[in-house]
């Protein structure tokens, strides 16, 4: 075109535009919102996990990295969206732009243009392009390499007379590196993440909770739960251990058992009927008879430590189980549970 000052003949290449996705995250500051959101959402995190609150914790920490991807990535993501839409636009044709005095023309197979100087929003230069946006969001995307008459540098300048202070110079260099060095810096942070949670699943497995059933209550690590057992009152399981509950009125016991019906003649009835012998008992200063055996089962044997308790209208049976095989490891265990039993 006669009277041009700058010809641009443009081939959309996708490295151009993904720094136009880039120039835009920058330019409608999308970059500092989701930075300032993701922020917020790990510091949340961090609170929510003094209280111990996997799910939430997970659920915030997810947000958290999805928001600071977001800020990383999504220039890129929106540039390559844009760099599809002009390529199925264009169909492989070549945009050639003409900056005149007044304003620009576009020219391609497909279509034609004019746009005045004065309708331009803005004009953002970075190293390797420049954006001239006709609205908020939608730009004309110049490579600096597309010029065949005119240099870029006097194309700024030339700008920067037809659209006084619009044109805004960014930087976009390091993109590459800093993305490396922050997905690092992320994908270390959600492994700690993941060990964090792993170490609150414990710690929520090893916190004690309270149990009841009717009058009674014990106090059992939280990794336990409730569970049906044909024959007792109330069960409870977690990973290696059971805890099977069961209860006897006075009343009940009476019919079999002469009165006054004591807890000495209560435990002595149920040791012979079960076969416990006395070198099996435990002791007890809490006024609750207590023995510990091992009985064997379908080829697996078990440990035993059954504990009698004395409310005021029955009696309560509960049988603490595991493997043989780690018996000693929850022998102790196993009496502090014991310990915490309570009944009315």
């Amino acid at each position: 075109m006669d009277g041009a000052n700058f010809v641009a003949k443009v081939v959309p290449e996708k490295k151009h535009y993904k720094e136009f996705g880039r120039i835009h995250m920058k330019k409608t500051k999308l970059f500092i919102v989701y930075l300032i959101l993701g922020i917020v959402f790990y510091a949340a995190d961090f609170c929510f996990t003094a209280f111990a609150d996997l799910d939430l914790d997970v659920y915030l920490i997810t947000v958290s990295y999805l928001l600071i991807f977001y800020c990383l990535f999504m220039g890129d993501f929106l540039g390559s969206s844009s760099y599809k839409a002009i390529n199925k636009k264009l169909q492989g044709n070549t945009e050639t732009f003409y900056f005149g005095e007044t304003g620009f023309s576009i020219y391609s197979e497909v279509q034609s243009s004019n746009i005045r100087y004065d309708a331009i929003e803005s004009v953002y230069e970075s190293p390797e392009i420049f954006a001239l946006y006709v609205n908020k969001n939608v730009a004309q995307i110049i490579p600096k390499s597309s010029f065949v008459e005119g240099e870029p540098e006097a194309f700024r300048h030339f700008m920067e007379e037809k659209v006084a202070g619009k044109v805004k110079v960014v930087s976009t260099s390091n993109r590459t590196a800093l993305k490396i060095v922050a997905a690092v810096l992320i994908f270390a942070a959600m492994m700690g993440g993941l060990v964090l949670a792993g170490t609150l699943q414990k710690h929520r497995a090893e916190a004690l909770e309270t149990y009841t059933c009717q009058e009674y209550t014990v106090t059992l690590p939280g990794s336990f739960s409730e569970v049906t057992a044909e024959g007792f009152e109330y069960a409870l399981e977690s990973r290696d251990a059971v805890v099977l509950v069961g209860k006897e009125t006075f009343d009940e016991v009476a019919e079999y058992l002469p009165e006054p019906v004591t807890m000495q003649s209560y435990a002595a009835n149920i040791m012979e009927y079960n076969e416990i012998t006395e070198d099996m008992r435990e002791p007890s200063t809490d006024g609750t008879a207590r023995f510990s055996y091992y009985v064997e089962d379908d080829d697996t044997e078990y440990f035993y430590y059954f504990v009698i308790s004395e409310g005021d209208n029955a009696f309560w049976l509960t049988n603490f189980c595991c493997e043989s095989s780690d018996a000693e490891a929850y022998y102790d265990d196993f009496v502090t549970w014991a310990d915490s039993i309570t009944v009315k």
